[in-house]
């Protein structure tokens, strides 16, 4: 072997020492990251992390695997920014060894939508990577909730009532839905819709019209209006895990009024109620998929928080209110909804089997992305240097049962090429993820990432060279 094939040689065992070092130290200990964003605010990203003694190598940001974003403080300037539709930088950034937060604005539903990811890296001799995501859908909100037009504040009997709800622009359109007592109005009493533009978003309204009967009296009582009662909060989780307990707290503001009651539902049952005069003051009310833990019920004239346990996917899941009475003489009530979808998540991400730290340029690279148990299953799906693996590359999904739930596996498989080399700062490596999803829930994305660095020939050298290299 001449000079430069043990130079070739040596260069190899250099990088398969630095890059087979793992550290299990570094840990993304918050992401902040908003579900929902209005277009016509500015968005705060920040990934707050703990090295564990390391030092820090680097921060990345990524929307759907494009990175627009890279901080590297032993890099001048530290920070980094590439151009990604619908990505607006605000220069002003924050960045340290405990964390990278960022702001962007100029948000568009269409292209700034989408998974957002943190990335972040510590330095020589693990240059250990973990990576954390969510996605963000953005929207045009509505200005203010919806108004009613037209409707008077008594009626008679066999009166025909007419009243618009109208609703503010929006983009997308809001949905306009009538109940009469907290049950769904019937079709024929619903008797137009119209939307219309403003300023490029969605106005809408939707009328109703029925005659006054008996049979839509709730009680005995005369009601009044009163604009007083507001409730300033509502914490109703959009996803609980079954093997978890679920809090529901309701916060309220009187406005100098007396509270008459509190009463929580289950689509349009009722579960619990407190009646602060009464004694006892709670009752509860046994409904399928609801089960009240007792010992935790904490109500007064500010809020009303109960806990539920036990839950169950199928009969648990739904849309619960909560719904404030203040007391005589104006008995105004208001009511609030968040829909619940109940799941057993997995415990843990998804973890990768097979996997070597170096490859030469055309070995196979084959690996199992291996997901612990969920209800319902989860979508698994392969990236490389983050852009979704092609299909032939991808084997079957694998599912089998642990408990009743679903386990699953999803394998690549591919020669090692230079194109999926990482960009100039990575030149010799790539990224592989397997990113799992949940579908239809309202559930943000688990993902694992590996950085795999592969070891390229040397075409330039002689042949004689390159055969020494290879037989090595």
């Amino acid at each position: 072997m001449n000079g430069n094939g043990f130079k070739n040689v040596f260069q190899f065992l250099i990088l398969f020492f630095l890059f087979s070092s793992v550290v299990d130290g570094l840990k993304l200990t918050n992401l902040i990251i908003p579900v929902l964003a209005d277009s016509r605010k500015s968005m705060l990203l920040d990934c707050q992390f703990d090295v564990e003694g390391e030092e820090l190598y680097s921060v990345k940001w990524y929307k759907t695997y494009r990175e627009f974003f890279r901080y590297m403080p032993q890099n001048i300037p530290n920070t980094m920014y590439f151009p990604v539709k619908g990505i607006y930088l605000v220069q002003r950034t924050d960045c340290n060894s405990q964390h990278c937060k960022i702001e962007l604005d100029h948000l568009k539903r269409e292209t700034s939508s989408g998974l957002y990811s943190c990335e972040v890296t510590t330095d020589y001799p693990s240059f250990t990577t973990i990576l954390q995501s969510r996605n963000v859908t953005v929207a045009t909100l509505p200005l203010e909730g919806p108004k009613l037009e037209g409707l008077q504040d008594a009626y008679y009997e066999d009166d025909v009532l007419e009243a618009d709800c109208t609703s503010s622009p929006s983009d997308p359109a809001s949905i306009l839905t009538w109940y009469i007592n907290y049950r769904q109005a019937p079709a024929d009493f619903i008797i137009k819709t119209k939307v219309w533009l403003v300023d490029g978003l969605q106005a809408q309204s939707k009328s109703i019209r029925f005659a006054i009967s008996r049979e839509y009296l709730r009680n005995d009582t005369d009601i009044y209006i009163v604009d007083g009662l507001k409730l300033t909060n509502l914490i109703i989780p959009a996803l609980v895990d079954t093997r978890k307990s679920m809090l529901l707290d309701c916060q309220f503001d009187m406005e100098g009024e007396e509270l008459y009651s509190v009463k929580w539902y289950k689509g349009i049952e009722e579960f619990f109620r407190y009646i602060p005069r009464n004694i006892p003051n709670t009752m509860y009310f046994p409904l399928t998929g609801i089960h009240l833990v007792q010992r935790t019920v904490d109500c007064d004239n500010q809020h009303c928080k109960i806990e539920l346990d036990h839950l169950n996917r199928q009969t648990s899941s739904g849309l619960y209110f909560c719904e404030v009475t203040a007391d005589a003489p104006s008995f105004t009530t208001i009511l609030q909804s968040q829909n619940v979808t109940v799941a057993t998540l997995s415990l843990e991400g998804p973890k990768l089997e097979g996997l070597q730290d170096a490859y030469h340029e055309g070995d196979v690279l084959e690996v199992d992305c291996i997901l612990s148990p969920s209800d319902p299953a989860s979508i698994l799906t392969w990236y490389i240097n983050y852009d979704q693996a092609p299909a032939d590359f991808v084997g079957e999904t694998k599912v089998w049962l642990v408990d009743g739930l679903h386990a699953q596996s999803k394998s690549i498989r591919f020669a090692v090429s230079p194109q999926y080399l990482g960009n100039a700062t990575d030149i010799d490596s790539m990224q592989l993820h397997c990113v799992s999803t949940l579908p239809d829930l309202p559930a943000q994305p688990q993902t694992v990432t590996k950085s795999i660095h592969i070891i390229l020939f040397n075409y330039t050298e002689s042949d004689n060279d390159y055969n020494n290299l290879t037989n090595f």
